[in-house]
């Protein structure tokens, strides 16, 4: 990577556990942002019984963890005044956040429970699983989204035997199917859901 006096180059390492770390200094910022990559997505779902796996995943980890519920997460966070956040694509599932430098060790704590030790509270499925039904809805009416979900089908159409067509947010009918009881409590980065047959994270 090509790099300036107002660009540092990139800092990788990787952890005696295997971790791999990316640090970008970006010095004319003033805030830092942290992520948490997964390396689970659409790509790596069962189409018919768990397309859409991740996404659910990823919106119930920030419903509570063993020692925070879903108040104290938020509650934090805007204490901090840090904007937490998290994503699902094809090939991984993300979660963010970002605030003033000086508060980055109590962004690592946070950010690592969340991912770590979600408790997936039952009572929490079913309101969030319609939170997921409205984005899917949003995501059918998007002109934008439907090109590239067309792009993805001609590309990597089930009759190619990839999984790259998948959707992310998964099909409507297994939405529906996975109301409670619906999840296992299960750490993010290794959660066997259901029948064991397929993992939510990894």
């Amino acid at each position: 990577m090509e790099t300036t006096a107002s660009a540092p180059a990139p800092l990788l390492a990787t952890l005696s556990n295997g971790l791999r770390l990316v640090a970008i200094p970006m010095p004319w910022r003033a805030t830092v942002s942290l992520s948490v990559f997964v390396r689970t997505g659409s790509l790596h779902e069962h189409l018919a019984r768990l397309n859409g796996i991740s996404h659910v995943v990823e919106h119930m980890a920030f419903k509570g963890t063993a020692t925070r519920d879903c108040q104290r997460i938020n509650l934090e966070a805007e204490a901090l005044g840090a904007e937490v956040n998290a994503h699902t694509d094809k090939d991984h599932t993300a979660f963010h956040i970002e605030g003033l430098p000086a508060d980055l060790p109590a962004f690592v704590a946070l950010l690592a429970d969340i991912v770590l030790n979600p408790s997936f509270p039952q009572e929490e499925l079913a309101r969030e699983l319609r939170v997921i039904e409205q984005e899917y809805a949003e995501y059918e009416d998007d002109p934008g989204a439907l090109a590239f979900r067309l792009f993805d089908a001609a590309c990597y159409g089930a009759r190619t035997g990839r999984a790259a067509h998948h959707r992310h947010a998964g099909q409507y009918p297994a939405l529906q199917a996975r109301r409670p009881p619906g999840l296992c409590a299960a750490p993010v980065h290794g959660a066997q859901c259901g029948d064991r047959g397929g993992r939510a994270g990894g």
